[in-house]
């Protein structure tokens, strides 16, 4: 596998904007989403109700969505992983999504549903936005026929 220096674009010695954040996405953070983006697509293209995220803000530490999902950013050790005063709107938006998915079977954030003709996805980041298919590169060996 190649080295970190080599992949140019995968991992920065820092976010732009975010002094003292950790560094951003490691080689690692480019496989994960193939096989989401497989199951997503098949649910779409069945066209049962599928809804996709891409966590952005902060490292690419797997999992690092956790404490905003679950709105414990002020547990112990999360900001050693999230680095200094996390976004705490972030996590009350995150969190407010995932408790309206569990509640009404949909998030309640204003982001259209994956179809077979979209692949919407609520992207997390410190202004939380809905973007047409921005993990685009990262689904092609992946794509449903």
């Amino acid at each position: 596998m190649a080295a970190e220096d080599d992949l140019p674009g995968v991992r920065r010695a820092e976010r732009p904007g975010r002094p003292g954040a950790p560094p951003g996405p490691g080689p690692h953070r480019r496989h994960l989403p193939r096989p989401s983006l497989a199951l997503a697509e098949s649910r779409a293209h069945r066209e049962l109700p599928t809804w996709l995220y891409h966590f952005t803000w902060g490292s690419a530490a797997h999992c690092i969505e956790i404490p905003f999902t679950f709105d414990l950013l002020n547990a112990e050790r999360v900001t050693a992983a999230t680095g200094p005063q996390p976004p705490q709107s972030l996590a009350e938006a995150m969190h407010g999504a995932w408790v309206a998915f569990i509640r009404d079977l949909a998030p309640g954030h204003s982001g259209p549903r994956c179809t077979n003709r979209r692949r919407t996805t609520m992207t997390w980041d410190v202004v939380p936005e809905a973007l047409d298919d921005p993990l685009s590169a990262e689904g092609g060996a992946w794509t449903t026929p």
